[in-house]
């Protein structure tokens, strides 16, 4: 039985560190998306409140929840976690889409619009899950 739970507990281990090193990687996708946006040759001073603001934000739930993983709470991090990815992933692609774009109306345009919105809503929703989470964990 030892030999069996020494297994588990590795491959456990194991997962965690593959774990900590996608949640790092995601990191590193948020700071290339802030330098995209300061090369961009167009780029709407409201959509740099937007996205500036959500890696920020983004930032400091990655960190929020890697410190669950590492507390032991991997189960409850990792749906904070997923959520999380899944709506940025969506925000920073909206981002980079509207970075493209070659006029500041044509990005207005496309901020304003509901689906956008829903986005942003969305990115934010998940960043608050993980501050609820983390106010839970701590109780």
């Amino acid at each position: 039985m030892l030999g069996r739970e020494a297994a588990i507990e590795d491959a456990v281990q194991a997962q965690m560190a593959g774990f900590l090193r996608k949640l790092r990687e995601f990191r590193q996708h948020t700071d290339q998306l802030g330098s995209c946006f300061a090369a961009a040759p167009v780029a709407h001073p409201a959509l740099g409140d937007v996205l500036l603001s959500a890696v920020s934000r983004c930032h400091d739930s990655m960190a929020s929840v890697e410190a669950s993983i590492i507390a032991g709470q991997a189960a409850e991090a990792f749906a904070c976690y997923e959520a999380l990815v899944a709506t940025h992933i969506r925000l920073f692609i909206l981002g980079t889409q509207l970075l493209i774009m070659g006029s500041l109306p044509d990005q207005q345009s496309k901020m304003a619009s509901p689906a956008a919105r829903a986005i942003v809503d969305a990115a934010l929703e998940a960043c608050r899950a993980v501050a609820l989470f983390e106010r839970l964990s701590a109780k």
